[in-house]
């Protein structure tokens, strides 16, 4: 192998390495978990919105002491014995609480009371609720009347992602762009294979 022939191989491997790639770079990033920062005398952000069953983290980024605790008893904190006899939130530290209910949760700092914060819960989307075993016979049934009364079988329901639309999902354009490099590799090093004796032949002529 020339070392013309190594070059177009490691480029169409990098075709398709980066082609493999490029559905990642076009999906939107995951969503990051909630978090404050507590910087200096202040939370940062002071209000937040989140959805039932997030968890919120609190860190500590200033150089002093903080809490943080919920303005109704009990509902959580993360030093209860802040400011005395202690400990409290030392800077670097952090404090996670999961919201499960729905509803406005505000807290302050215990060592200093003109720190507060707010955090909104709302409802959770309610899961997907499947079909019930039992509508299966009754739908089979409801073909068979629609089969014996015609002669003809109903047309079938139209199932996303068949052939005629781009409804591809998981790793299935993965798995296309890696073809499309795949081919581009193949075209790349056939053109060359052709193109590489008649060159050859050329130059031995030209030196004659």
């Amino acid at each position: 192998m020339t070392q013309r022939h190594r070059r177009v191989c490691l480029l169409g491997v990098v075709c398709a390495v980066a082609l493999a790639l490029v559905p990642g770079w076009l999906a939107p990033a995951a969503a990051a978990g909630a978090s404050v920062s507590i910087v200096d005398f202040a939370y940062g952000p002071a209000s937040l919105s989140v959805s039932a069953g997030t968890t919120v983290v609190w860190t500590n980024t200033g150089n002093a002491p903080h809490s943080v605790t919920s303005d109704a008893v009990g509902q959580f904190d993360s030093s209860p014995n802040c400011p005395s006899p202690g400990p409290c939130l030392s800077p670097g530290q952090m404090f996670t609480h999961t919201f499960s209910a729905a509803g406005t949760f505000t807290y302050h700092c215990r060592v200093h009371p003109s720190m507060h914060g707010t955090v909104m819960v709302t409802t959770a989307a309610p899961p997907t609720t499947a079909v019930p075993a039992a509508a299966a016979p009754a739908a089979a049934s409801a073909t068979a009347r629609t089969t014996s009364a015609t002669g003809h079988s109903p047309p079938a329901a139209a199932v996303p992602g068949t052939p005629g639309s781009l409804a591809f999902t998981g790793a299935k354009p993965v798995l296309v762009w890696l073809a499309i490099g795949g081919v581009l590799f193949v075209v790349a090093g056939a053109s060359l294979y052709r193109g590489g004796p008649a060159r050859s032949r050329g130059d031995a002529l030209e030196k004659l």
